[in-house]
């Protein structure tokens, strides 16, 4: 077994024990009783879950099914919504992440964007979420009430939707929560990496910087034409 694959054993295995402890603190202080297999089995599901969403994000599910992915491109959000996708990139040699922020309105336009380097590496779902906390903060600041924040990362999204404990990042979930209510409305949908792209970018644009680079009126070139990419693949 590789190393990965090894410690994506031990994450499930500790896993797994949180949720019978929780169980059974359950059961104990509040007389709920829980099947420990349905425990394991729902785990062990979420578990699955996960792994095919990380697959997707590096074509390996395309590659053992011998399928191409289907580009459907970003879908604009309604009415006076603005629709901010998030994504984190991650260099483990360097030790070096990166966040990818991108804000765009109903008609497909750039109302911001930002590259967030960050000091340390952490696990991939624990980047990610913190991008999605990261973007709430960039929200509340610019002032806007009605946002959907959109992630690659399924895991996280179910995380934040279901309002459920996950000991990798279990504190970022609860400043998402409460962040959540400073809104008028604020919602989190999932995304595939190729109706993601945008962000993707930027945030291994990130890495390499040294500063938070923020675009709020003029943007690159190069950001522009993946914004533009984006609307040109939803109308094929």
């Amino acid at each position: 077994m590789g190393r990965e694959g090894g410690r994506d054993h031990i994450v499930l295995t500790v896993h797994i024990l949180w949720q019978i402890w929780k169980a059974r603190n359950d059961k104990l202080f509040n007389n709920n009783s829980r099947d420990p297999m349905a425990v394991v089995n729902k785990v062990v599901m979420e578990w699955n879950e996960y792994q095919l969403a990380q697959e997707e994000r590096t074509g390996e599910v395309g590659q053992t099914l011998g399928k191409t992915e289907v580009k459907r491109g970003w879908e604009r959000p309604q009415g006076y919504w603005i629709k901010i996708n998030t994504d984190a990139a991650l260099h483990k040699k360097t030790c070096k992440a990166g966040w990818g922020i991108v804000a765009r309105d109903r008609n497909g336009m750039l109302v911001g964007a930002w590259a967030c380097p960050t000091t340390k590496c952490a696990e991939a779902q624990v980047e990610e979420a913190l991008a999605i906390r990261e973007a709430m903060v960039v929200a509340k600041r610019k002032g806007w009430r009605m946002v959907e924040f959109e992630s690659d990362c399924k895991m996280v999204v179910d995380k934040i939707n279901a309002q459920e404990e996950e000991i990798s990042i279990a504190t970022i979930l609860v400043d998402i929560w409460r962040l959540k209510t400073e809104f008028y409305k604020c919602c989190f949908s999932f995304t595939r990496r190729s109706n993601n792209s945008v962000s993707h970018h930027i945030a291994k644009y990130a890495i390499d910087l040294i500063e938070v680079a923020e675009w709020k009126c003029d943007f690159p070139t190069w950001l522009l034409e993946l914004a533009q990419a984006d609307l040109e693949e939803r109308r094929l």
